[in-house]
Parts: structure tokens; sequence; C-alpha cells
């Protein structure tokens, strides 16, 4: 197996945002064409599709996350946000659970978008931001998961910072 400094998780995450955000933008503007036209009905589509994969990327990216939860060293002050942001995330995934149901039944049926479905997408849709933040306040404010490369003096005296890639 492939070994990832530190884990898997900042991979699969990625994917999850963009799929389920790219699946929430198109379920909008489908709903704001006119009901049944041939554009309408390939946007749902692909919405359908990305709002599918991207919560199977949530899944994958919570099941990396909790690995990361529980392997990744990090300072005790740190601990007590990544529980905020797990526990979030797994909310975030509940929320969105009922979205993929309902547009798996739309899909089925082909239903047109309801102002109730687009708003049952939003709230998942701002739940994600809220965890996603989270996820990067850890990054960049505790550093969780990054290796630092040593400090190195020039020859002025000045010194480099490099990160790792």
């Amino acid at each position: 197996m492939i070994e990832i400094v530190p884990n898997w998780h900042p991979i699969f995450v990625h994917f999850a945002v963009a799929l389920l955000y790219t699946g929430t933008a198109l379920f909008i503007v489908a709903g704001l064409l006119r009901q049944g036209s041939a554009l309408q009905m390939q946007l749902l589509s692909v919405a359908c599709w990305n709002l599918w994969l991207g919560f199977l990327a949530a899944i994958v990216t919570a099941i990396a996350g909790w690995i990361a939860f529980n392997t990744v060293a990090h300072a005790e002050e740190a601990h007590a946000s990544m529980e905020v942001h797990r526990n979030s995330a797994l909310a975030t995934i509940l929320l969105y659970l009922p979205a993929v149901l309902w547009s798996v039944g739309h899909a089925r049926r082909n239903a047109p978008v309801s102002a109730l479905f687009l708003l049952a997408l939003l709230v998942p849709a701002l739940m994600l931001a809220a965890t996603a933040w989270r996820g990067g306040e850890l990054v960049y404010h505790y550093g969780l998961g990054v290796q630092a490369v040593p400090v190195t003096p020039s020859a002025s005296g000045e010194h480099h910072y490099f990160s790792t890639p």
C-alpha cells in the first residue's frame, strides 16, 4: 500500500466537497430552467451523479478521517477541535442522506425539482462549509498533519522556510 504522510483523508475530502457542491449547484441551476427542457434534464442527470458520487466520496472520506483521527499525532489543544470536526462531518453526512435518497426518487420518477428539495440540499451544503472550515482550521491553525521541513540559515544569515509538498 502506498504510504501518504500522514494519511489519505486530505486526498478524499477534496473529491467529496467538490462533487457535493457541484451537484448542489447543478440542481439549483436546473431548478431555474423551464420544466422538462432538454437542458434541464441533462443538468438533473449530471447533478444526480455528482451528488451520488460526492456522497460516496464523503463516506470514504469519513472512514479515512476516522483513521486519521485515531492515528495522526496532535497536540492536546487540537483534540477538542478534532472532535468538533469529526462530529460536524458525521452530522453533514447524515444531513445529506435524505437529500441523496430523495434525488434517487426524483431520478426514477423524472420528477421536477421542488423548492423543498433545493432547501434539503442547501442545509447540508451549509453544514459542509462549516465542516470544511473546521478541517482547514485543524491544518492551518494547529498544523495537524503537516510536516515542517527544518529551517536552514543562508550564507547571509537569513532563514529560509520550506514546506513539504
